[in-house]
């Protein structure tokens, strides 16, 4: 087995990047999920305000504790047990199931088909055992550090 040997900076710059594209991808559908919650438009404009705000304050704040008291592998792995709790947490809350509505996507699934058409690309690894290797992966950087 090949182990890639990755420089502190460039995996903590790697993760930095991936968190900011699951905000962008997240971040736009916020509001809608509120709505559907039954918030107001006021209401959901002032819980975005607070969520940016909160951000604002704690980013700052959160980097300097990192670098100078706990570091930065320790900040992260808290950082992951806040967001892993919180995620656990929403299974807490009862969802509402409601009718399709007009323009809502009956069925919807990833498909390597049309990048294998055209390109011939196979996937080698199930999906499951994929991101198992990820996590054994992250996690030994992790005891690296």
């Amino acid at each position: 087995m090949v182990r890639l040997k990755v420089r502190e900076p460039v995996a903590i710059q790697g993760l930095f990047v991936v968190f900011g594209l699951v905000v962008a991808a997240f971040f736009p559908f916020v509001s809608l999920y509120l709505r559907g919650r039954g918030l107001s438009p006021d209401e959901i404009g002032l819980t975005i305000a607070v969520m940016a705000s909160a951000r604002l304050l704690a980013n700052p704040i959160w980097g300097h504790v990192a670098d100078t008291t706990i570091g930065r592998v320790v900040a992260l792995r808290i950082g992951t047990i806040i967001v892993a709790v919180a995620a656990l947490s929403m299974n807490l809350v009862e969802f509402e199931h409601a009718p399709a509505r007009p323009g809502d996507i009956g069925h919807s699934v990833l498909d390597p088909a049309k990048a294998e058409r055209a390109l011939g690309w196979q996937a080698h690894q199930p999906i499951e055992a994929g991101l198992a290797m990820t996590w054994r992966w992250f996690a030994a950087q992790l005891k690296q550090a």
